[in-house]
């Protein structure tokens, strides 16, 4: 079983850019994940589109290290919703900047493959993370 951000279930709603801070400065400081990141490109593309200048000021694998950076008013971020909700500082999308491509979270499992109950429990505590009934 896997979980990335391509194909299968959709268990994420669209993302968008993410910050705090009453200004956005010029260059806009990005904090992403590393490269081959989804929302990482969609991001970079979207600022592109606008004509916005932009600098990584960090990268993290960790989406908790990437909301550390937002919160600590290192830059902006394109994080899922469910990953800032109960955030009230962060603001979604904040005035200036695109709303992103929804980007799918998919939950894929190899075909015939049979499901222990342990891992059955963990899908479904997942998908209800999302408010996806199983």
């Amino acid at each position: 079983m896997a979980l990335f951000a391509r194909k299968g279930q959709t268990i994420c709603p669209p993302s968008a850019v993410r910050r705090t801070g009453p200004d956005l400065p010029v260059p806009l400081p990005l904090v992403v994940s590393e490269q081959g990141c989804r929302w990482r490109a969609r991001a970079i593309e979207a600022l592109e589109e606008q004509k916005r200048s932009f600098e990584i000021v960090c990268t993290s694998k960790a989406t908790g290290g990437q909301l550390a950076a937002v919160q600590a008013g290192l830059g902006v971020s394109p994080l899922p919703a469910s990953v800032i909700a109960g955030h009230a500082e962060i603001r979604v999308p904040p005035e200036g900047l695109p709303l992103l491509d929804p980007c799918e979270l998919g939950l894929v499992r190899a075909e015939g493959a049979r499901t222990s109950r342990p891992v059955s429990s963990v899908v479904k505590e997942i998908l209800a993370v999302f408010g996806i009934p199983r």
